[in-house]
């Protein structure tokens, strides 16, 4: 996991975040990003595997979002597909008419909740 966890915490623990439940709830400033890595929508199907068949999929799915507008964060937990399926943290804070990457880092598994984030992290840190 990444040293850069920190922010992620200091996100989760102002607590003035709402959740996202759809790829339609993230602000507008995060659509650049977006596109250099297109995510499925939560539920969505995605290109869960390394051989495509028909329809070329997302390599990755939402999972949750995460979006305090008065900080201008984002926080996105997604899945990837591939040979090594992996799961992601990502926070985001607006920087002029888009976004700049604050924090990366794989986690583990999926995490249900805000709180179950903030419990792994929290985990994490004091190791």
């Amino acid at each position: 996991m990444s040293d850069d966890l920190q922010p992620v915490k200091e996100f989760l623990q102002r607590a003035s975040y709402r959740e996202a439940r759809s790829l339609a709830d993230l602000p507008s400033y995060l659509a650049p990003e977006l596109e250099k890595e297109p995510l499925a929508d939560i539920g969505a199907p995605y290109q869960v595997g390394c051989v495509v068949r028909g329809e070329l999929l997302p390599l990755s799915r939402l999972l949750s979002g995460y979006i305090d507008d008065s900080a201008g964060e984002v926080l996105l937990h997604y899945e990837s597909g591939g040979f090594a399926h992996t799961y992601s943290l990502r926070l985001y804070r607006r920087s002029g008419a888009g976004a700049e990457l604050v924090s990366g880092s794989y986690v583990p598994s999926a995490l249900a909740s805000g709180a179950d984030i903030l419990g792994l992290v929290n985990s994490q840190l004091r190791d």
